[in-house]
């Protein structure tokens, strides 16, 4: 036990040796009102502190510290590992002051923090007429000091169709309570063709300085984006709620310290800013081939086999891979011999967006069938798109493919072939034929017309085109069949995904797992009931269908309001009362929809 005490130990030691060390100190907000308590932390980074010493707080009033807490995180295969300690300190005057630096010994060597300056400024009024107004106008300056949506964009100077990635990354400070966090309403993105980014599933707070104050931050939104349009395009600001947990001003010494007294819970609306983007049209000089995409891409064109017989079917394979909106690509079309008869590709896509980075492959599979022999040449396959590295068109050219074919000329053309050769011409010498002398002569006033091989010749066309119909008709029914049953069955089913979610209701540590129960739900009955498969489900999809079936606004809202609160209940802490009442108002919207979508 103490052997394996000690390697833990040398592990940690080693691991902070192998990582950067640093000694910061922060605070979780520099501009505050006399009387306001505040919080002031230094950090040790991968360091052994021992021997520390504060810096003076004479201009403050003490109230509580230090308070240590230990924090160790395992990326990549690094251990990294913080200690810090914490006061809480009282402005007691008006002015800007300086909290000097800290001192320790960080494995073995002296280091000093850096210093903080703090400006303290005049407290609310005595006056009671005006005092309740200005201690409201307080509470929401300070909550929107210290809580805030904020939106960070890989590049603001972009051409047409680059991609530029977007985050939303929610703050709030250390010291205070935020819960019941959603989603009010998402962005447009006007001018842009969006790809929503995934999350990792183990999404969630963890602390960061920004500005010099440190902050509980987590990525709530991330988006891969495609300018559509060439000038100034805006990215629209992202919604967001809460309710954020303040001491009374009866009891409050400070607004978000954590002494005796009642508290209330405050709701607070906010949203990010509006971003500018810049987009650059393309350059002239577009080569024939371009495809309309920007990013890097690579080409690869084979054909299965170069020698076969007519008939016999060749498979071509055109794979596009790299980087960029390869959901954009449209089908290329090769040249064939006017011999080939082709058919519409089969398509093959794999997409990903690892490393914020749309990017993958899509291929095509094209059916050539030959229908006359002879030796034919299929021309390089040319492909082009605009490097946004290299600022330029680059063109991509497959090599040229001979293709050999036997056998007899096929009876069935296609309406593809070439117009028929010298020799077949010739063969029509041999249509004519002598007059037979022993012809057998039908007697006079007798009318084939009125047989009756006549009639049934004459009627056999109209009876197979009414088979035909009716075979039609009826493999219509059968292919409408699955959307009708899942149409039908869509109540059912979701009814069952949502037993699971009441079966999580209780239990404890299971909040994860309900709210994704609750979202495949709602997600499940959207596709099964407006027959839009599962992979290309969206609210963009979603809610034009449903507006066209009739679905009121207020219902429509609903629905999305219950699914952005499942989102972001993977970010922030919920109560048991929280989840019933998601509970109770997906059973219910999907109880009011399908009232609406009957069939």
């Amino acid at each position: 036990m103490k052997r394996s005490i000690c390697l833990h130990i040398l592990f940690l030691l080693c691991s902070s040796g192998l990582l950067a060390q640093s000694f910061t100190a922060s605070v979780n907000k520099n501009n505050i009102a006399v009387g306001d308590v505040f919080q002031v932390s230094f950090t040790v980074e991968n360091g052994n502190m021992s021997g520390f010493q504060p810096p003076d707080f004479s201009d403050f009033n003490l109230r509580g510290g230090p308070n240590q807490s230990t924090n160790m995180q395992l990326i990549n295969g690094q251990m990294s590992r913080s200690v810090s300690y914490s006061y809480y300190l009282q402005a007691t005057k008006e002015g800007t002051f300086t909290i000097g630096p800290a001192t320790a010994n960080i494995s073995g060597k002296k280091m000093e923090s850096n210093s903080l300056s703090v400006t303290v400024g005049k407290s609310a009024g005595n006056n009671q007429g005006g005092q309740k107004q200005a201690q409201e106008k307080s509470i929401q300056q300070q909550i929107s000091e210290n809580v805030f949506l904020r939106v960070i964009v890989s590049d603001n100077d972009v051409y047409q169709g680059e991609q530029i990635t977007v985050a939303y990354k929610l703050y709030a400070s250390t010291n205070i309570n935020i819960h019941n966090t959603s989603i009010k309403q998402l962005p447009s993105n006007n001018g842009f063709w969006a790809q929503e980014i995934a999350l990792p599933d183990n999404n969630s707070f963890e602390r960061e300085v920004y500005q010099g104050v440190q902050y509980n931050s987590v990525t709530v939104k991330k988006y891969a984006l495609f300018p559509q349009r060439t000038g100034d395009l805006e990215i629209d600001p992202m919604e967001m709620e809460t309710h954020v947990r303040v001491r009374t001003q009866s009891q409050r010494r400070g607004f978000f310290d954590d002494f005796f007294g009642s508290y209330k819970d405050i709701p607070y609306e906010f949203q990010s800013s509006k971003i500018k983007i810049n987009v650059k049209p393309l350059p002239k000089g577009k080569p024939s081939s371009f495809s309309g995409l920007s990013g890097t891409f690579n080409m690869d064109v084979s054909l299965d086999k170069t020698e076969t017989e007519t008939d016999d079917p060749i498979t071509m394979k055109i794979k596009i891979s790299g980087k960029g909106n390869l959901r954009m690509l449209d089908a290329p079309k090769p040249q064939l011999p006017r011999d080939f008869e082709v058919f519409d590709p089969k398509t093959k896509e794999q997409i990903s967006t690892s490393s914020n980075i749309i990017s993958g492959y899509k291929q095509y599979d094209y059916l050539l069938i030959p229908r006359r022999p002879g030796t034919f040449k299929i021309p390089p396959m040319r492909f082009s798109y605009f490097d946004t590295k290299k600022e330029d068109y680059v063109e991509l050219s497959s090599k040229e493919y001979e293709v050999t074919v036997s056998g007899e000329a096929s009876a069935f053309t296609g309406g593809n072939v070439a117009n028929v050769s010298k020799e077949e011409v010739e063969l029509l010498g041999q249509d004519i034929r002598y007059i037979k002398s022993n012809t057998d002569l039908q007697e006079k006033g007798a009318f084939y017309i009125t047989s009756i091989p006549f009639g049934v010749l004459f009627a056999a066309p109209f009876l197979l085109f009414v088979v035909l119909l009716r075979i039609k008709k009826r493999e219509d029914e059968l292919a409408g069949n699955i959307g009708l049953l899942k149409r039908k069955r869509a109540g059912k089913e979701a009814a069952k995904r949502l037993s699971k979610a009441k079966k999580l209701l209780n239990e404890s540590g299971a909040e994860r797992d309900f709210y994704k129960a609750v979202s495949e739900s709602l997600w499940g009955y959207l596709s099964d009931r407006l027959n839009i498969p599962a992979a290309e489900l969206s609210r963009e999809k979603a809610e034009p269908k449903l507006e066209q079936n009739g679905v009121a606004d207020a219902d429509r809202k609903e629905i999305f309001e219950v699914l952005d609160k499942c989102e972001m209940a993977l970010f922030a802490p919920t109560s048991a009362g929280d989840k019933e009442a998601v509970y109770t108002r997906a059973a219910n919207i999907i109880e009011k929809i399908g009232n609406v979508l009957k069939t």
